[in-house]
Formats: structure tokens, C-alpha cells, sequence
């Protein structure tokens, strides 16, 4: 079985179904598994209005937020690496006045 890779937009879509037909239905009729349909609820639970409907625009801009935060992560840890090894080189060859 191969695992299908859903747009923003059909996840959004697929969540505001939840209104209109019970999680058990809505699963049922996108091939997904209850499990996956409440991960995503809990993922993008900050893209929902007042109203409890779901924003596309909302749900975009936090999945762009979370890849950002992942690119700065990254990018830092990388910093933190070089600073360890620089550190540790200075020290070994007692470069340090």
C-alpha cells in the first residue's frame, strides 16, 4: 500500500468535512486512518476561526511558519557545531593569548 501525499488543501478540506459527516466516514471515504485524521486536527488545530471552521490561508502560513522554524534549527545547530569545533581547536593548539 502506498502512502498518498495530501495538499494543504485537501487536509483543510478533508478536516472541515468533519462538520458534515462523523470522523469514522470522513476517514473512510479519503482512505485515511482516524489516527492521521487526528494528528492533523491537533497540527493545524491554530488554523481554525471562531467558528471552529478551518482557514487555508491560516493553515498555509503555519506550515511555512514550521518550515522556517526547522530551516533555523538547522542552520543554528550547524553554527553551534562550527563554534564547538573551532573552540575545541583553539584550545588543543593553545591559540588562546
Amino acid at each position: 500500500m502506498s502512502r498518498q501525499k495530501f495538499t494543504i488543501e485537501e487536509i483543510v478540506e478533508i478536516l472541515s468535512a468533519e462538520k458534515k459527516s462523523s470522523v469514522a466516514g470522513v476517514c473512510r471515504k479519503h482512505g485515511i486512518s482516524a489516527s492521521t485524521f487526528y494528528r492533523w486536527r491537533e497540527r493545524y488545530a491554530a488554523a481554525r476561526d471562531q467558528s471552529g471552521a478551518y482557514s487555508l490561508d491560516i493553515a498555509k502560513k503555519l506550515v511555512a511558519l514550521e518550515a522556517e522554524n526547522a530551516a533555523l534549527k538547522k542552520a543554528l545547530a550547524e553554527k553551534e557545531l562550527e563554534y564547538t569545533v573551532l573552540r575545541e581547536f583553539i584550545e588543543k593548539n593553545d591559540l588562546e593569548k
